[in-house]
């Protein structure tokens, strides 16, 4: 008996798992021997540097093998080649690096190593920004480039005092500060490209891909800062402590590639449309981290210049005081803004008899699901339906009880779809269901189980049920003609039923 396809998946995956799983042991096994103080000071830099050079390798192939695999998005698959080709010129840096340190036994900084781990900074750039992601409006484009305006500000202040100012006073005013420099905001502007991309809800294509390459970049920019710093100032440090940290942020790289790999190549989920937690948070707490930055500085700065009298600290600490003071008004306020825009997004996409989506949404829902279907190549089917003779019912019970009766057909119609359907109420008795990754014969399944389950409830006295038609997107098709065939289907439906009535009851 052959293999089925999910079987011969797993099995080329498992060599990944496989690899994730040494590269975890291998990172572990260092961070051991360094910290437990066993590590030889002579075999150490040969040991950091294979390692180094062998994680880098592992992204570079992963990442060539996402770029060729004709599955994913053909954005994906750009964005990680440049990655994967970035990794392996670090791994050809970290080769010369070892080459000068253990074989020539020249200082290593700077060298030509240098120029292949800065190569390493663009190329990842790149490949991070040609990532998929959901397009935001005018509106949130200026707010993100503000916020990436913010973290580079921010950034830059902290570099001038810790970094910047320092070589102005020292002997590395040349190539040597400078490339020390290079490091720090190199990984700055990867990790602001990756703040910019988790911002604009990345599609769940790529979400997790991209908070494990931003864990990686935290990783990667302490360590730079820290061997900037001690470059510059010529201060003593074991480079074995700051080796665990760019092992590490190589093993997050890894990560996010065997993330990606493991992931479904054509699959394509339903974004929700709602602000997510990190999104909300970043934009909240992002501004009130940057204004506390410039007055913890100037508290740094006062109190290691000299020794301030008792009127200077109680004026710096007061005003202290009122600016945090300040900043928490001005956070209260925003939670509270935030809190009305999101009931009131929830307002203008939600029907107010039956609690699903309105029409509104549906249609905006029905043009992103379009898209993404002609992108990724998959299924999509829409389901029209509405209650059978309601007018009837109406004049018979009146509109309150036909509103019970929408209700209940919305908590039964609720009831029978996944967590990916769309179902909206259209108009009056009229509802819609879109059901992404699903062809026409299973809208059909799916529509034949409603209507058993609308027919078998109690709703009333009154006999009721509901008519459903079913149509499947084509790529000639537009949103509005899809929803066209749907109708047209209904009627059909509607009809056959209205015909079979009369021979029913002869």
């Amino acid at each position: 008996m052959p293999p089925s396809s999910a079987s011969l998946s797993w099995i080329k995956r498992t060599p990944v798992g496989a690899a994730m799983i040494g590269a975890v042991l291998l990172v572990l096994a260092y961070s051991i021997w360094v910290l437990g103080r066993w590590a030889d000071p002579v075999v150490e830099p040969y040991a950091a540097s294979l390692v180094l050079t062998l994680l880098d390798v592992l992204v570079g192939i992963f990442g060539l093998q996402i770029a060729f695999q004709k599955g994913f998005d053909q954005r994906l698959r750009r964005g990680w080649l440049f990655l994967g080709l970035a990794s392996l010129f670090s791994a050809f840096g970290e080769v010369v690096w070892l080459v000068y340190n253990t074989i020539l036994g020249v200082d290593p900084f700077p060298s030509w190593a240098d120029l292949f781990f800065l190569i390493y900074y663009p190329l990842t750039l790149i490949g991070i920004l040609i990532f998929p992601f959901t397009p935001v409006t005018r509106r949130e484009r200026n707010i993100l480039w503000l916020d990436l305006t913010i973290v580079m500000v921010s950034s830059i202040t902290i570099f001038w005092y810790f970094l910047l100012a320092p070589i102005r006073y020292t002997n590395e005013q040349g190539l040597a500060g400078a490339i020390a420099v290079a490091y720090p905001i190199g990984d700055l502007l990867i990790f602001a490209g990756v703040t910019a991309l988790i911002q604009r809800d990345v599609e769940k294509l790529a979400r997790w891909t991209l908070i494990f390459l931003a864990c990686g970049m935290v990783f990667m920019t302490f360590a730079d800062v820290l061997f900037a710093y001690f470059e510059v100032n010529h201060t003593p440090y074991n480079i074995a402590y700051l080796n665990i940290l760019w092992l590490s942020a190589t093993l997050c790289q890894i990560a996010a590639a065997a993330w990606q790999i493991f992931s479904e190549p054509i699959t394509a989920p339903v974004v929700s449309v709602r602000f997510s937690g990190a999104k909300r948070l970043l934009r909240t707490v992002l501004p009130y981290a940057a204004a506390s930055i410039g007055p913890i500085l100037l508290v740094i700065v006062v109190n290691s210049q000299f020794v301030p009298g008792p009127e200077l600290r109680g004026l710096l600490f007061g005003t202290l005081g009122m600016i945090g003071l300040v900043l928490l008004r001005q956070y209260i306020v925003l939670m509270e803004n935030v809190r009305l825009y999101h009931e009131t997004q929830r307002l203008a996409n939600t029907d107010s008899l039956t609690g699903l989506y309105n029409r509104h949404y549906f249609n905006e829902s029905l043009q992103r699901e379009v898209e993404r279907t002609r992108r990724y190549g998959q299924s999509l089917s829409v389901l029209l339906m509405d209650v059978d003779d309601f007018k009837k019912f109406n004049d018979t019970f009146g509109h309150l009880q036909g509103d019970v009766v929408l209700k209940v057909v919305a908590r039964e119609l609720s009831g029978q779809l996944r967590t990916t359907d769309i179902l909206a109420r259209f108009g009056g008795d009229e509802f819609a269901i879109i059901l992404p990754e699903t062809d026409l014969a299973g809208a059909q399944v799916v529509a034949a189980k409603m209507e058993r389950c609308v027919a078998s409830s109690k709703l009333t006295d009154y006999p009721l049920g509901i008519s459903i038609g079913a149509a499947a997107f084509q790529p000639d098709l537009t949103p509005e003609h899809l929803l066209d065939e749907a109708d047209r289907a209904l009627y059909r439906h509607k009809n056959s039923k209205y015909m079979s009535a009369p021979e029913a009851a002869a």
